[in-house]
């Protein structure tokens, strides 16, 4: 897995690590977009950064006054992330991270 979204989330600590995999966010593929980013454990500035977005915009996407465009994105990518095995989402350690 590489590239900018990616080595974004590695940064902040959501691409290393093991865990169990089996666990899965209980609100996976519901329209509560918050919910499911809130799930996975991720904060509301981690994932701007890692999507490469302002806070504004993703906010946005949240409470649903963002265009279909960016919505249908940010499900995109929630899906994607909820599918990755429980240790590439969560780490003990951030690596890169500045901020924590």
């Amino acid at each position: 897995m590489t590239g900018t979204f990616f080595s974004g989330f590695k940064s902040i600590g959501l691409a290393t690590g093991s865990e169990d995999q089996s666990a899965m966010p209980p609100r996976r593929h519901s329209a509560d977009l918050r919910g499911r980013r809130q799930d996975l454990g991720i904060g509301v500035r981690d994932m701007a950064a890692g999507l490469g977005v302002g806070l504004r915009r993703l906010l946005a996407m949240e409470d649903g006054t963002a265009t279909e465009e960016d919505k249908t994105f940010y499900r995109t990518w929630l899906s994607r992330i909820e599918g990755w095995p429980g240790g590439a989402r969560r780490s003990t350690a951030p690596t890169n991270c500045s901020w924590s």
